[in-house]
């Protein structure tokens, strides 16, 4: 028998006894009291205790220390037991404290902890019948917490305990009462203490509505805007609302927190951060916490794309998301009480891992059984092991693919490389292919036979039928039969073995999409030198204006561009928001134009461009481009720029000519197409010859052709006389013999002395 934390109780009782001629109180005895049984979990020793307990109050009657001391050991036997016997007599003794001390606060708070519990083990008898019958039995249980809070209701004690009740158990009825008590006190309250505020925001966060959950926060945040845990959860509802400016008060955070707090954050980065990251993180002042995440963030993007907030608040969704759903199965099963905004990374499984690492896959699909959501289920199969297998669908590089299994739905989702691991763990394989080597991810894995009836092979047909959702490659297994098993089984665990070993991804997307034609084009430049001109055409329908006074409409943009050089130097990085105003809104089918000059030394770059409005945005593919130098003495040419008037995207160059562009790469065969270029690098009065020549595209040449110049659809060739510097040609070319397709355009600049040089540029033209 362990006697330590009874015998240490006991005596807390004892020497806290009654005092002759003392009146009663229900003070800092009966807190000391409770702060010691909350570390007991000793039930020989708290029985021991309780029954000590029981008989001291039997013997002093009235006693209201002893009734408090009984009523709050009794919540504790409930806490540990989930006996209802021990709620209910919990729930008498400390009902009777308060019908006799009304003014004891503690009084109240047992009683309604007492009758949460009381009411979560009645059953269909109790809390749940009165319920189905239109009754309101959490009314009370309210009414008695609020009773705690004082005449003045600016005690919030009963409301932050069965606050993290609610939080930590996520039983109905304590969220229920939880909810509705810290709704029940007043503003004071709030701004009267931070824990409560920050209790009642992650209430309305996790249990309470979205809308009432964002205004709660966000009072708490104006409330105690130096608390660091409380800008924290400002920030994580914001970002998980769809808001990227939650990296304000995040930072703010960061450099407020300490202790505790402190270490949430950090848990928070677990992963995706490394730990060289961390430990200079650690290192730093608190004020300088913030350059060393941004300077993190800032290093992930290859593109120097500026995507710093986006990446933390896209790396607060995937977390809020794994903590919700893919905790792992064996701290359910702990019984532990847990917080799920305060979770590491080793409460998650694999899936959870994954989720972190790369955010939610495009497809998610099953065979036989599953622990996660948003999973296509194809089919139930008996004997399968709890399974899932994702698909990551990127833009500029080959999918991943990533299969999860438990071993039984007592067991965490493990990672494995292949779905034939997944079928190796199956009662059919165990039962009828015991002979052949189990599965592991080495080198030279077994090939499982995938053909014929035997209920293996029929097993393992299912199972790729489920995911040939993911790839064709499963469809590909199934139809090649004997032949192709062996090769493309080996090469569908290569994928996942490369997936497995990939490190943090991220790609810069938005809630919906935004369509828009964008061009970049090495064009232009003054006395200062070259210049990038960004030119864009967006859909209307994709915008949403915002009225000025006398009907005009503002339409504000946000642009991002990194124009980094080949060899990894960012020359140029803008982050800008930008407001055009029109007299009227702008109708479907209409578009919002507009040009973005950004000044470059010359040389070689990769540009990237996004654009975005409200929660809509693209992100235009890599581009690469050649911005010559117009002082070189080499013969130069610029990009081509092609537009018509009535896509009014003009700039002027510095010699006066107005310059047309056309971001969406469509022009109609009855408008003149505006041509307009530079070439430099010749001296004043050096002849050269200007050949454009103009080749159809179709099929696939269409996507892949290049420069040719054959000019089979038509060509111009002139010959020019250099002014010096720089030659800025403006010409138009008719488009009225081209049928509807797509071409391309070729521009060759070339001397007597065999120097050449060509740009080209596609387009499509339509009726």
């Amino acid at each position: 028998m362990r006697w330590g934390v009874g015998a240490s109780l006991l005596g807390v009782m004892l020497a806290t006894g009654p005092l002759a001629g003392q009146a009663p109180s229900c003070g800092p005895a009966v807190a000391t009291l409770r702060d010691s049984l909350a570390a007991a979990d000793d039930l020989v020793s708290l029985r021991l205790l309780h029954r000590a307990t029981r008989r001291a109050a039997d013997s002093l009657a009235g006693d209201l220390r002893l009734e408090l001391r009984l009523g709050f050991i009794g919540i504790r036997l409930g806490e540990l037991t989930d006996e209802g016997r021990y709620w209910s007599e919990a729930s008498r003794t400390l009902e009777w404290v308060t019908r006799d001390h009304p003014d004891c606060r503690l009084g109240w708070l047992g009683f309604g902890l007492a009758a949460i519990g009381e009411a979560r083990t009645s059953g269909a008898a109790g809390f749940g019948l009165q319920r189905m019958l239109g009754m309101d039995p959490a009314g009370d249980i309210v009414a008695t917490l609020v009773r705690s809070a004082g005449p003045d209701l600016l005690d919030g004690q009963a409301a932050i305990e069965v606050g993290q009740l609610a939080l930590r158990s996520r039983e109905p009825v304590a969220e229920d009462v939880a909810l509705r008590t810290v709704r029940a006190l007043p503003v004071e309250a709030l701004a009267r203490d931070p824990d409560l505020a920050l209790i009642r925001a992650r209430l309305e966060r996790e249990i309470g509505e979205k809308d009432s959950a964002v205004a709660v926060t966000e009072l708490a945040a104006r409330l105690h805007q130096h608390d660091a845990r409380i800008l924290r959860a400002q920030a994580m509802m914001r970002f998980v609302t769809g808001r990227n400016d939650g990296a304000v008060p995040w930072y703010r955070g960061l450099r407020e927190a300490e202790g505790e707090p402190l270490r949430r954050f950090r848990r928070d980065l677990q992963v995706v951060v490394p730990d060289s990251v961390m430990t200079r993180f650690d290192r730093v002042p608190a004020g300088e916490r913030e350059r060393v995440i941004r300077d993190h963030w800032a290093s992930q993007d290859a593109d120097g794309l500026p995507t710093e907030d986006d990446r933390l608040a896209e790396h607060y969704r995937r977390l809020a998301f794994a903590r919700h759903n893919y905790v792992r199965t064996t701290i359910h099963q702990s019984g532990l009480l847990f917080e799920f905004d305060t979770l590491g990374v080793e409460a998650l499984d694999r899936r959870g891992e994954i989720m972190l690492l790369h955010g939610s896959p495009t497809k998610r699909t099953s065979l036989g059984g599953h622990g996660g959501p948003d999973v296509d289920e194809v089919l139930r199969v008996v004997g399968m092991p709890p399974n899932e297998s994702w698909r990551y669908r990127r833009t500029d590089e080959v999918d991943q693919f990533y299969h999860f299994l438990a071993l039984d739905k007592a067991s965490d989702f493990q990672t494995v490389e292949s779905i034939f691991d997944i079928l190796a763990q199956s009662s059919q394989y165990r039962m009828f292919r015991s002979d052949q080597p189990q599965m592991h991810p080495d080198s030279t894995p077994p090939v499982i036979r995938t053909y014929g009836a035997e209920l293996v092979s029929t097993i393992a047909q299912e199972l790729m039928q489920s995911r040939r959702r993911l790839s064709p490659i499963y469809t590909e297994i199934l139809n090649q039969g004997r032949d192709g098993a062996d090769s493309l089984q080996r090469l569908e665990r290569a994928i996942g073995r490369e997936s497995l070993a990939r490190p943090y991804s991220y790609e810069l997307g938005f809630e919906l999409p935004l369509n828009a034609g964008i061009d970049v084009l090495a064009l232009g430049s003054d006395q200062r030198g070259p210049i990038l001109q960004v030119a864009f055409a967006l859909d209307a329908a994709d915008l949403t204006p915002r009225d000025l006074m006398g009907g005009r409409q503002l339409y504000p943009i946000r642009f991002r561009v990194a124009v980094r050089g080949l060899d990894g130097v960012v020359a140029a990085v803008i982050d800008t928001v930008r407001g055009f105003v029109t007299a009227d809104r702008l109708r479907p089918g209409q578009h919002l134009l507009g040009q973005l000059p950004i000044r470059v030394p010359a040389g070689e770059y990769r540009v990237r461009v996004a654009i975005e409005s409200d929660r809509r945005g693209t992100v235009a593919p890599p581009v690469v481009v050649r911005v010559p130098d117009p002082t070189d003495r080499r013969l130069t040419l610029s990009d081509l720029s092609l537009g018509v008037r009535s896509v009014s995207i003009p700039w002027r160059s510095p010699s006066a000519d107005t310059a047309w562009a056309n971001p969406l790469g469509r022009f109609s065969q009855d408008e003149p197409m505006q041509l307009y270029f530079e070439v430099g690098g010749l001296g004043a009065g050096t002849s050269y010859q200007a050949q454009l020549a103009i080749d159809r595209l179709a099929g696939v040449v269409a996507s892949s052709a290049s420069c040719s110049g054959r000019g089979e659809a038509l060509t111009i060739v002139t010959t020019r006389r250099h002014p010096g510097v720089v030659d800025r040609v403006h010409t138009e070319v008719q488009l009225n013999r081209l049928s509807p397709g797509t071409y391309m355009l070729t521009a060759t600049m070339s001397t007597a002395e065999g120097l050449q040089v060509v740009r080209c540029r596609r387009f499509t033209v339509i009726e």
